[in-house]
């Protein structure tokens, strides 16, 4: 009787155990599949990740699901009608994974690409350009498009054929107005939009968005409610009361749910209450009864001359040439950001919004500031005002000097008696590396450093991450990240000031020398020796611009073959169109659809791939496959730079030539703008022979 009850008992855990696995499964490839419908394709190289998510609880559960429901489970099975229940339900949830995919797909409008190709709306929008001329000037000095607020529409634009949404400068005491057109063609919905503007508008940016699908949001898959829109090419309607894609974009929201509450740093996805405030819409539970609308964008600034119809995509430029002199008006516009970020005390502004104008310059950091400071002296131009910019900003790090017996040290804490490296590895390159551009500098402290950089190294070549002041001693620990190429790099440019031209007050050649020997030599060997080498890496993109600092002077194999490896290992996570990533993601860095592509991780690879470049020509190998990557890459930061064709809302015209963090978010930050700069301007002089010139 007991064995018998046991047997049960365990049969009915095993059971349920498979129940719940089955079920769990069931859900969890369902909303996969609900997500790939909704953009499309996840990537490919997603699907290995989600198969590893779903595996890692199943073989937990299922073995001991099995084990318990054995016993049970095989005389079950013995018996048709048990098959057949079996095969029933593999039916059934592989018919759920269907319709999840099929509830989530567009249902294109009349407007939509399908029916109207873009060679076909493009001309016809164009054509609104012609009203310029014929609106009264703008009564602001600038004006510009606000995000806040909703559109109405006569009717929902599920129920219309074609659906235009115009926001403009108004000619009344409100900035911008908003302006929902309907019609049953597109000639005659743009033709009473032309009337409309002529009544209203005044001359500024007029933001153009096509409706060209809608999908009703189910109930189903709540779970995702926070990633049912597609950041920035998704808007939001509650019967005939809609706002558009870039409407939340701007505003924040897709940044807002907190999936776990004690954590409020972790923002993922859009907060569906926030969204339902958005639209003005009843407050419920979900998403359920709103429709999502997909749009076609565009951009015609009427205040020009010669107005110019832009296509948008998340409010940045959807199509943007790869030419010598399209990378050279990036590069301009990128040192006007940074010319403009400096304050009088020589330290850059930290971060700046776009369509508000706030700006912190509070958050001050040594190797921000050492880095921006870098890339205008490699890649500025020779003008007074970038020379004073560079004397002003070097001249910043001396109230961070701390002096010891025999070094320097720079450190932002004045109280902390431990200096760490990454606080002045990169000050000590940029001051090297301006040296020639501003003449006088103060050697004392690039001594200093020099020899602080000197008394870091270890005995293996690697480098301590602090000093500690007091006693003048390294603190022992593991390299930080990013200090220890930099720390390398630093002393390469040491080694090639005293090959060439000697100076007295630096380390000896003989002792920077074998210090660089020492350090390529471990970091090619001791320092990334696991099993998983050719797999994984950290972030080195520093080694890479150390090596191609280092081929006029000390070259070393291995360290080089350690850039050649890393950027093969990073090149892998590059998106590309082919693998199904949104064709605005591809040469981005990132991992597939879902996940937004962060800019700053595109140009530190490109900056670590031009280096490549260069290493690789030094051993004339071929590069033709690698400057092929290179320009995909400069080509997505083209498309997320701020420009004046994208800068429809902004506040402040300094933002022009910034870069966001990444396509879902509007913040520029400076480091994010010295990097995307010296990755397309190093790209753009490695890539020089092939590139056309317009």
């Amino acid at each position: 009787m007991r064995h018998s009850l046991r047997r049960r008992a365990r049969g009915a855990v095993g059971f349920v155990a498979l129940g719940l696995a089955f079920a769990a499964s069931l859900e969890w490839w369902s909303g996969m599949a609900y997500l790939a419908g909704l953009h499309g394709s996840l990537g490919t190289g997603v699907w290995p990740a989600l198969m590893a998510l779903w595996a890692l609880p199943m073989t937990l559960i299922v073995p001991l699901g099995l084990w318990a429901a054995w016993p049970v489970l095989r005389a079950m099975l013995r018996s048709t009608a048990s098959r057949l229940w079996v095969l029933g339900a593999v039916l059934l949830g592989t018919a759920l994974v269907v319709s999840s995919w099929m509830l989530a797909r567009v249902n294109p409008s009349a407007a939509g690409e399908a029916s109207i190709a873009e060679a076909d709306l493009a001309p016809a929008l164009s054509r609104l350009g012609e009203l310029g001329r014929r609106l009264p000037k703008a009564k602001r000095r600038a004006p510009q498009l606000t995000s806040a607020g909703t559109v109405s529409c006569l009717k929902p634009p599920s129920d219309s054929s074609v659906t235009i949404v115009a926001t403009f400068v108004s000619r009344g005491s409100s900035p911008s107005e908003r302006l929902c057109v309907q019609g049953e063609g597109l000639k005659d919905t743009l033709s009473a939009l032309r009337a409309a503007l002529l009544k209203r508008a005044a001359r500024g940016p007029l933001e153009l968005e096509v409706v060209s699908g809608f999908q009703a949001l189910p109930a189903r898959h709540r779970w995702l409610d926070a990633l049912k829109l597609r950041p920035g090419l998704d808007g939001l309607c509650d019967g005939g009361t809609c706002v558009m894609p870039w409407q939340l974009l701007g505003e924040g929201l897709f940044s807002t749910h907190r999936p776990v509450a004690f954590i409020p740093d972790l923002q993922f996805g859009a907060s569906p209450e926030r969204l339902r405030q958005a639209v003005g819409s009843a407050a419920a539970s979900g998403l359920a009864g709103l429709v999502r609308l997909t749009t076609r964008s565009y951009v015609i600034e009427l205040g020009k001359a010669a107005p110019r119809l832009v296509p948008l995509a998340r409010m940045r430029r959807r199509d943007v040439a790869l030419s010598d002199s399209a990378l050279a008006a990036a590069e301009r516009d990128v040192e006007a950001y940074v010319l403009a970020a400096q304050m009088p005390d020589g330290r850059f502004r930290y971060t700046l919004d776009p369509l508000t104008g706030e700006s912190d310059t509070l958050g001050f950091n040594l190797a921000r500031q050492a880095g921006t400071t870098l890339v205008l002296c490699e890649l500025g131009r020779q003008t007074p005002e970038v020379e004073l910019a560079i004397t002003r900003s070097l001249s910043a790090f001396e109230a961070f000097a701390r002096r010891g017996e025999g070094f320097v040290a720079l450190t932002s804490d004045p109280s902390n008696p431990l200096a760490r490296i990454g606080e002045s590895a990169l000050p000590l390159v940029s001051w090297l590396a301006c040296r020639e551009r501003v003449g006088s500098v103060n050697m004392e402290s690039i001594a200093g450093l020099a020899r602080l950089l000197l008394r870091l190294q270890r005995e293996d070549g690697g480098f301590a991450p602090m000093l500690d002041l007091r006693e003048g001693k390294p603190v022992p620990g593991p390299e930080p990240l990013y200090a220890a190429g930099q720390a390398i790099m630093a002393l390469v440019l040491i080694e090639q000031h005293q090959q060439r031209h000697p100076i007295q007050e630096l380390p000896a050649y003989e002792v920077v020398h074998d210090a660089v020997e020492r350090g390529m030599q471990y970091f090619a060997t001791a320092y990334w020796a696991h099993p998983l080498a050719d797999f994984f890496f950290l972030e080195e993109n520093w080694h890479c611009l150390a090596a191609r600092a280092a081929l006029t002077v000390h070259r070393h194999a291995g360290y080089e073959a350690f850039c050649s490896d890393y950027v093969r290992f990073k090149a892998r996570l590059i998106l590309s169109r082919d693998d199904g990533v949104d064709a605005d993601f591809d040469g981005g860095f990132g991992f597939g659809n879902v996940i937004p592509p962060h800019n700053t991780g595109a140009a530190g690879f490109g900056e670590a791939l031009a280096a490549a470049i260069a290493l690789h020509r030094a051993e004339n190998k071929p590069t033709s496959a690698e400057e092929r990557l290179l320009g995909r890459v400069i080509g997505f930061l083209q498309r997320q730079q701020w420009s004046r064709d994208n800068c429809f809302a902004c506040a402040s015209t300094e933002v022009i030539g910034g870069m966001s963090e990444h396509t879902h978010s509007a913040i520029t930050r400076i480091d994010f703008a010295q990097h995307a700069w010296a990755a397309i301007g190093h790209g753009r002089r490695v890539l020089a022979p092939s590139l056309p010139a317009d």
